[in-house]
């Protein structure tokens, strides 16, 4: 039986796999993250990647785990989801940020109803690291990041890899005045959509001394892989993460747009 009291144990089931597949035959790979957000009467599953990340596609496979009736992940029981461009256009991309959201739940309600629900996780907007908590963040954070970097993934059972790295600027400021930070991870074609969460079960430091407890933010989204630099092509090892706040703010207005149109 898998403990689904372990945070780390619920985010693998909170990203799907995401190929786009393009006019020319060709597939690119991402990852897509769940996130039930609304007014607080009512809320909406989204699923939310990046916008490059879809670009283009003629239609997108999402992979995911079965749930049994008992409501347990039902490992080695993979189902794959084809969306036309009817569901993908439902949600317009952020206008100026690399983030794009698709409903989640009409995929849900048909798998529900082929016999075949999927099992899922999905974060709250609570979750998301609020103004006051970035602030009191430190400069150097340990990070964790979960996707599909280069596609890959245990596809036996369809689960993502887990992957750690720090903050390599801090998450509290707007590198270059642009809304993102940087972490000191590998970061790959694949990872794109990835969401990027400090967690801590245990003891960890803060501004204050050291705490003992559980922390977990939703800090962000992987955007970008900068392992080359323009200097002779130089391996830098880093990833550029979108905030979680713009997230935040455009998954909210991306719910009213769906709920007012009874999407």
């Amino acid at each position: 039986m898998i403990r689904m009291d372990s945070i780390s144990n619920q985010l693998v089931f909170n990203t799907v796999r995401l190929v786009a597949h393009q006019p020319n035959g060709h597939e690119n790979f991402g990852t897509g993250f769940i996130v039930a957000i609304g007014d607080g009467e009512s809320t909406i599953p989204l699923i939310v990647t990046c916008s490059h990340c879809l670009s283009g596609a003629i239609s997108v496979s999402l992979t995911c785990v079965s749930a049994n009736k008992d409501g347990t992940p039902d490992l080695g029981n993979v189902q794959t989801w084809t969306l036309d461009k009817s569901l993908l256009q439902l949600v317009a991309p952020h206008a100026s940020l690399d983030v794009v959201a698709i409903p989640f739940g009409p995929i849900a309600n048909q798998a529900h109803a082929a016999g075949k629900p999927i099992f899922h996780r999905q974060l709250i907007a609570s979750n998301f690291v609020s103004e006051e908590e970035r602030e009191k963040l430190t400069a150097l954070e340990s990070v964790v990041f979960v996707g599909y970097p280069l596609g890959l993934y245990d596809s036996k059972n369809a689960l993502p890899l887990l992957r750690v790295g720090s903050t390599a600027s801090p998450i509290w400021s707007y590198f270059e005045q642009e809304p993102k930070f940087l972490i000191d991870a590998e970061v790959f074609p694949g990872s794109s959509g990835s969401p990027v969460f400090i967690l801590n079960e245990g003891a960890y430091s803060t501004p204050e001394g050291l705490s003992v407890g559980i922390r977990f933010h939703l800090v962000g989204m992987i955007t970008q892989s900068l392992n080359t630099s323009g200097h002779a092509g130089q391996h830098v090892g880093l990833g550029a993460v979108l905030h979680a706040n713009p997230i935040r703010e455009y998954l909210l207005a991306a719910a009213k747009h769906l709920s007012l149109h009874g999407a």
